[in-house]
């Protein structure tokens, strides 16, 4: 998608976060939101489909008012400019953890459309955030997020991955297993201070959105969740599988009982 529209050549660098549904984001995300001078915005898309029921402009334009999709794209990136601005007056850096979920698994275009848009008006710096494709799947069953199939599913995860390859990555499992060592990484390549007193104030972020999958700020590892008889078979039929395990540095496919 082309942004030709009015551009904000002068707004500051924009930090973006991405990562699929049910793969650990959301508190990855609280964690970088808990650094000293970083305002974090959550699961923002220029499409803007979760703020449908409520926007004025997104009512209007399902109401039939001659509101292009572009012209909602324009907003967003005046919106996110307008904050960028504001944070950047207050001695903050803004982030923006992006509604990757849509580009990959709600619909075909599997491309960072977010990222496409900003980065056509204003400076911005990537990261990803992933998790095994297993767990992933599993996950996101158990939430009804997505009804394709496993092949469908790795395909598309595929197609994210090598965009993770290609920005930066950091697996949740490693983020899990130390965590202080994974936000550093994070937010040098975000270019934001890391506070290594950053629990004491996660549980201060009561703003984001997402988490459906997670009780508690605890970080460590969880007992995969049941497994459907024939998932692992499922996987291992797929040729794609070993090639997303390598991308994104997994190695060989895990057994039944791994967490």
């Amino acid at each position: 998608m082309s942004h030709d529209g009015p551009r904000a050549q002068s707004a500051p660098e924009v930090g973006l976060i991405h990562h699929l549904a049910c793969s650990g984001g959301t508190i990855i995300a609280r964690a970088i939101a808990a650094m000293p001078g970083v305002v974090l915005l959550s699961e923002q898309h220029p499409e803007q489909q979760m703020a449908r029921r409520t926007d004025p402009v997104k009512q209007a334009q399902a109401a039939g008012a001659p509101i292009t999709d572009f012209d909602v794209s324009d907003r967003f990136v005046r919106d996110i400019a307008f904050v960028a601005d504001r944070c950047a007056d207050a001695g903050q850096r803004l982030v923006v953890r992006d509604h990757t979920n849509r580009d990959f698994l709600g619909t075909d275009r599997c491309r960072l459309l977010t990222r496409e848009v900003l980065g056509a008006a204003m400076p911005v710096r990537s990261v990803c955030t992933v998790r095994h494709p297993v767990d992933t799947w599993l996950s996101l069953q158990a939430s009804g997020w997505f009804a394709g199939s496993v092949a469908d599913f790795l395909s598309r995860y595929e197609a994210f991955a090598r965009f993770a390859v290609e920005l930066g990555f950091e697996r949740y499992e490693d983020f899990v297993s130390k965590p202080d060592a994974v936000l550093g990484r994070l937010c040098g390549a975000l270019q934001i201070p890391f506070d290594p007193e950053w629990r004491a104030a996660l549980d201060t972020i009561d703003h984001m959105t997402g988490g459906s999958g997670r009780a508690s700020n605890d970080i460590a590892r969880r007992p995969r969740r049941k497994m459907p008889e024939g998932t692992l078979e499922a996987f291992a039929a797929e040729p794609v599988f070993p090639r997303v395990l390598d991308i994104l540095g997994y190695g060989p496919a895990p057994a039944k009982e791994a967490a």
